[in-house]
């Protein structure tokens, strides 16, 4: 008589086949999606490594952190700089939609297209139930990227998890630290030529 519960190996191989089956979409091809109306602006997906991802809903724990960090950056950008909330940013192969991203210019400059490194100087995640992606994948996508910094805003421990110095080659940012109530991140106001 067969097992009820499925043996390691099926377990596996059910993993396994699951992962290979996933159909990988290019930027062009998640563009042709929106324009011919497949998916909207409103459908809760983001394009993350080739693969449609979707995104949880926000919690009013969550939106109330975005519009308190939201107002904190805004006051310290200097001119040359405008940052955008839950919008998409490009890279060769992922438009993911940070709470907050930080960008070299002005709105105008993005008219046409979505900003890209390496007009963007930070990436911002308020992080509830989304840590563990926010740590591995969207992490990697973000180093690949290059992009200088990144924090994760842990909702849960009230922590920021400040990443920096990417190096894409490795993988990895090879600076992190973790900021506290206690202990608050140091950030000056940069010029426009940084």
């Amino acid at each position: 008589m067969p097992s009820a519960t499925p043996t390691r190996s099926a377990v596996d191989t059910a993993t396994d086949t699951a992962t290979d089956s996933v159909f990988r979409l290019s930027v062009e091809q998640y563009h042709a999606t929106i324009d011919t109306g497949v998916l909207n602006e409103d459908d809760p997906v983001e394009l993350i490594g080739g693969v449609l991802t979707d995104k949880t809903p926000k919690n009013r724990r969550h939106r109330v952190t975005v519009t308190k960090l939201n107002a904190a950056i805004f006051r310290l950008l200097p001119p040359g700089w405008f940052h955008q909330i839950q919008d998409p940013i490009h890279f060769p192969d992922s438009e993911p939609e940070p709470d907050i991203a930080v960008i070299r210019g002005t709105p105008d400059d993005v008219t046409d297209s979505h900003p890209a490194p390496p007009d963007i100087l930070l990436v911002v995640e308020i992080s509830d139930t989304t840590r563990p992606l926010d740590r591995t994948i969207k992490k990697s996508v973000y180093v690949r990227a290059a992009i200088p910094h990144y924090w994760i805003v842990n909702l849960a421990s009230r922590a920021v998890e400040a990443f920096s110095l990417p190096h894409p080659e490795s993988a990895t940012y090879t600076h992190s630290q973790t900021f506290t109530e206690s202990t608050p991140i140091p950030i000056r106001p940069r010029s426009p030529a940084c």
